[in-house]
């Protein structure tokens, strides 16, 4: 049995349907969509990739065969869980950011939301780079020169410089500065500015206004 698991696991890594996550041997009660007995690890996954709203599920082997559970966002060691042995938790290899949805729900990633018709991560929050998921805080070293857009917003008053320039020259600038962590494109008096800010959404919330003509800007991190 163990050598079934061993070449199971193997398999799955191998198909790219899915990446193992933390933590291993628990099942988790949340956002249950299913639960059944499945050949395989792949097996598993097929099932999982067969329902638009599953994001995770888990693997338990066990003498009497393998149990699949799968669930409607991905699961992480913040949700509720019960120690289970011979467990493995997997999230499906999806290109989530920037996905269309019509609401939350077909975002699953933590700390993600459906944003203007996008999956992105809920703004104030990094998208990294590494982790393919949203993380709350990001060190200024770990500040990458890319970026996540939420149209019809900006952050008020905040700014350490606005300048006039083209959008393409923002994005540039804006990802030059150590200590910028978002920017706003907007107009103003007829022309086009790029302002640079040290802080995001989660810093200031009540400064995150809503303006149609304007496009904020956040950093992502490594």
């Amino acid at each position: 049995m163990c050598m079934t698991l061993f070449q199971s696991t193997v398999s799955l890594q191998q198909s790219l349907l899915a990446k193992k996550a933390a933590p291993a041997n628990y099942i988790f009660l949340e956002n249950l969509l299913f639960e059944s007995e499945a050949a395989s690890a792949v097996d598993c996954a097929s099932s999982c990739w067969k329902r638009p709203d599953c994001w995770s599920f888990t693997v338990t082997t066990t003498s009497l065969g393998t149990t699949c559970r799968g669930h409607a966002v991905w699961m992480t060691s913040a949700n509720e869980r019960i120690l289970t042995a011979t467990t493995s938790l997997w999230h499906l290899n999806l290109d989530w950011l920037e996905r269309e949805c019509s609401n939350n729900r077909e975002c699953g990633v933590p700390l993600s939301e459906c944003f203007a018709g996008k999956c992105l991560c809920s703004p104030g929050y990094y998208y990294s780079n590494s982790k393919d998921s949203c993380v709350e805080g990001c060190e200024e070293a770990d500040l990458q020169s890319t970026f996540v857009a939420y149209p019809g917003y900006r952050i008020h008053l905040r700014n350490i410089v606005c300048t006039g320039m083209p959008r393409e020259d923002c994005i540039t600038v804006c990802g030059q500065h150590a200590r910028v962590r978002t920017c706003d494109y907007l107009p103003l008096g007829g022309v086009l500015y790029c302002c640079l800010q040290p802080v995001t959404k989660l810093d200031f919330p009540s400064d995150w206004i809503v303006d149609p003509t304007s496009t904020s800007y956040q950093r992502t991190c490594v």
